[in-house]
């Protein structure tokens, strides 16, 4: 089965998507693996650096959304190309899209990914894990709760928003799944009524919560798609390497920078019973 790797990004992510190329130089089961970047926005000299290690740029023009009456952030063009990326880089038989401010730290992970979308699910990580706050409490409930009901229906609203986020921040899927025509039209019937930032993620909950007889899943634990802001990792303290937060400090397969990880140092507990602090972003040779 032929597959690839998918990412996206402008200029003002090219630093988070160097650490993903060359972590996946890092290991015998990716390194070889193609890798087509979407440039929704790469200067030419950062094309040609992509073409140093092996990846292809191909242009992804897509028009941004306008910018919202409230000033919130509206859905980015990296988002949007999501559901028609056997479209936009055609010839392959299985895509594993990994989004630009992730990177690999395991030797493993990313056959994990294409054994579990080979079979014809969605290979994907939800957020669950005994240290993600966002599992605690009412607070999501509600918000899922009102965003579903004001985008669909209350009937809808109960029976998706007690279910935990799927990340779309990685995933692999084959590319005659029916799963990206049903994400497209969950997609384009949001962005009619509403272009908030997270709106494919929603998009691609809904299908998978809400049409899961046509669109399967497998579901991978947190550590293949660790959410950083979620809960910062701690540091092994033998290995260096970033690890779960909770006994047995089990090592991370994918890291990734989301919200406030992707830049500056983090105090993070190491598992001798220090603190350091460090970057969370990909370092050649760290481990």
């Amino acid at each position: 089965m032929k597959s690839a790797v998918v990412s996206a990004a402008d200029s003002n992510y090219f630093h988070l998507l160097q650490g993903l190329i060359l972590s996946l130089k890092d290991f015998p089961s990716s390194r070889d693996l193609p890798v087509v970047v979407l440039d929704v926005g790469l200067t030419a000299e950062q094309r040609a650096w992509l073409v140093t290690k092996g990846a292809t740029a191909r242009p992804a023009a897509l028009e941004p959304l306008p910018p919202r009456s409230d000033g919130r952030p509206v859905l980015s063009v990296a988002q949007r190309l999501r559901p028609h990326i056997p479209s936009l880089v055609p010839g392959y038989d299985l895509y594993l899209w990994m989004d630009a401010d992730l990177w690999v730290q395991q030797e493993g992970i990313v056959p994990l990914y294409l054994k579990g979308g080979a079979t014809g699910l969605i290979a994907i990580t939800p957020d669950v894990h005994v240290s993600y706050p966002s599992l605690y409490g009412p607070k999501q409930l509600q918000g899922m709760f009102k965003l579903y009901e004001r985008l669909f229906d209350r009937r809808t609203a109960e029976l998706l928003a007690p279910n935990p986020t799927i990340n779309s921040g990685c995933f692999a899927l084959k590319a005659d799944a029916p799963h990206w025509r049903l994400w497209d039209e969950a997609l384009t019937a949001i962005l009619a009524k509403d272009s908030f930032y997270y709106a494919e993620q929603l998009a691609l909950n809904y299908v998978l919560y809400g049409k899961g007889a046509e669109a399967r899943s497998l579901f991978l634990p947190a550590m293949a798609n660790w959410i950083c802001h979620q809960s910062l990792p701690v540091v092994d303290a033998r290995t260096g390497r970033l690890c779960e937060p909770v006994p047995p400090f089990l090592p991370l397969g994918i890291v990734h920078l989301t919200v406030g990880a992707k830049e500056g140092e983090k105090e993070l507990k190491v598992t001798d019973g220090r603190r350091l602090k460090r970057s969370l972003k990909y370092k050649s040779g760290a481990y």
